[in-house]
Parts: C-alpha cells; structure tokens; sequence
C-alpha cells in the first residue's frame, strides 16, 4: 500500500541541540528542481523526473512498479550515482531515501572542472529504420535518451549527416550524426523526446513477451 509523503517542514531546533543534528537538519533542506535521473533496479533501467531534493532524499515522477523498500540505483545527470530505497509512492509519484548523503552543491551548481550534463541514456535493445540518403536500414538500438541515440549500423553515414530514425511506435526522428566508429553511431534528435513520451514508449517495449525485443535485435544483426 503506497504510503503518505513524510512531512518536509523542519521543526525548530530545541536548545542545546547537537552540532551533529545542526548538521543534518542543514542535509534535509529540499530544494525543487526539475531534471531527469536515471534509476536501475532489479527490471532495468528506467527515466525518472526529479521535483524535489535533499542530501539525503528526492522526490520524483516515475513509470515504474516499484514497491515501498526496494532499493535502486540513482545517476544524476552529471555522473554522480548513489543506491536509494523507495520509502513512498502515489500516483506517478515517489520519495526515495538514499543510503548516504550525496554532494548536493556539486549536483545543483557544477563548476567548469565537474563533467557536463548530459541526459541520462537507457540502455535497451530493440530495432529501428535508418535512412541515410539513398539507403534504408535495418539497425539495432543500443541506447536511448531524450536528446538522442546510440545505433550499431554497420559503415553508413558520416558525421554531420542528417538522416530519419524510424523506431516502431514512435513518430518518425529526424536526427544528425554526431559520431561514428565504423560500426556504430550517435545521432541527435531535431527535437528531443518528451519525458512521458519516451517513458511511455520504454514501457510499452518492455510489457511485450520477453523474447520479442530479442528476436528483433536478431533479425538486424
């Protein structure tokens, strides 16, 4: 059964209160936000919008069936990862406590020398329809994100082309190649993915008997 929200409001300090508890009253003050997040658990990996956020906590939406105590992986857009247990969830929504206080400063105001932001990529394997000028291929689909893909092609393409991703059950993508290795590309999507576009689509994938995404792999290889 999904849990009530734990109340924010901080209590005023008692007198004589221990620098310790000074100390962790200064941890839990929440701070709202709104960026993506990857989770991982023990069904994969899986997009989750943050709202809110603690050193110590975060609440987000999420399209996931996790349940109250189940643990998950949190990566945050600039690299950081930190193990977190599910302690409520409602409607879409979800409180999560982590099991050690995270670089909260380093996370919301990075400096020049803490690596880029960049948006969190969902390692999941399915097929699309790549077309490069004159030629329409068959592809895998190694890796997806809101801004855009990772694709194992074969040669095709350089950077800097334009082509269209075609991924079943989504609009057609218009996307650039930003890089690639003989075998395997980056495309960046003209427009990016709305979150419960691409979280909606994610599910659908996974709902499907659990050897369909891999015979589709299969038939692109």
């Amino acid at each position: 059964m999904a849990q009530t929200c734990p109340d924010d409001v901080a209590k005023p300090a008692a007198a004589g209160r221990s620098g310790a508890t000074r100390e962790r009253r200064g941890q839990e003050r929440h701070h709202a936000v709104r960026f993506t997040a990857k989770l991982t658990d023990h069904s994969g990996e899986m997009l989750c919008l943050l709202r809110d956020i603690s050193a110590e906590g975060m609440k987000a939406n999420i399209y996931s069936d996790l349940h109250v105590d189940e643990e998950a992986l949190v990566e945050f857009p600039n690299g950081q990862r930190i193990a977190s247990k599910l302690v409520w969830a409602r409607e879409g929504e979800a409180g999560f406590r982590f099991v050690q206080p995270i670089d909260l400063e380093r996370l919301l105001h990075p400096t020049k020398e803490d690596p880029p932001r960049r948006s969190p990529r969902i390692h999941f394997e399915t097929v699309a329809r790549l077309v490069c000028a004159m030629e329409s291929k068959l592809v895998r689909v190694l890796d997806i994100s809101l801004g855009g893909a990772k694709l194992e092609t074969g040669p095709v393409g350089l950077s800097g082309d334009h082509v269209t991703v075609q991924f079943d059950g989504l609009p057609t993508k218009g996307a650039w190649i930003r890089w690639t290795d003989g075998r395997r590309i980056g495309v960046q999507f003209d427009c990016p993915m709305s979150f419960d576009e691409l979280c909606t689509w994610l599910n659908a994938r996974r709902s499907r008997r659990p050897d369909a995404n891999r015979d589709e792999t299969a038939s692109a290889a």
